[in-house]
């Protein structure tokens, strides 16, 4: 519920809560079988961050939601949401430095100039 509603609020009413639910359900597990199968590591790692920082949007859009006393006590969900801390440095400990190397091991683009051509073309 606090999800649909939050995603609600982000697309300024564009999303009902079927579609705003089902595509947050899409995205996870994208993420998910992302990360468990290490396909795309260095593509899905940025939305995975993305995904992360949002999860505390109901923070600041819902706090009657999230706290029982703002901001000094949180609620069940509230503690929820800001478990992800915990699991958003896990990941950033993990995945960074593959990241990093799969990126290092990517073949460069090289532009190549044909001299010739451009010879020609100002004669």
């Amino acid at each position: 519920m606090l999800a649909e509603q939050t995603l609600m609020k982000l697309s300024f009413q564009l999303l009902d809560a079927t579609t705003s639910r089902n595509l947050l359900a899409g995205v996870e597990c994208l993420i998910g079988m992302s990360l468990l199968f290490k396909f795309k590591l260095h593509w899905i790692f940025p939305v995975f961050i993305f995904h992360m920082l949002m999860t505390f949007a109901p923070l600041f859009l819902f706090p009657e939601l999230t706290f029982k006393v703002f901001p000094f006590a949180p609620n069940l969900e509230g503690q929820y949401i800001i478990k992800n801390v915990v699991m958003l440095a896990a990941v950033w400990i993990v995945l960074f430095p593959m990241v990093l190397e799969s990126l290092a091991t990517r073949p460069k683009l090289e532009v190549v100039v044909d001299e010739n051509k451009s010879e020609n073309k100002a004669a």
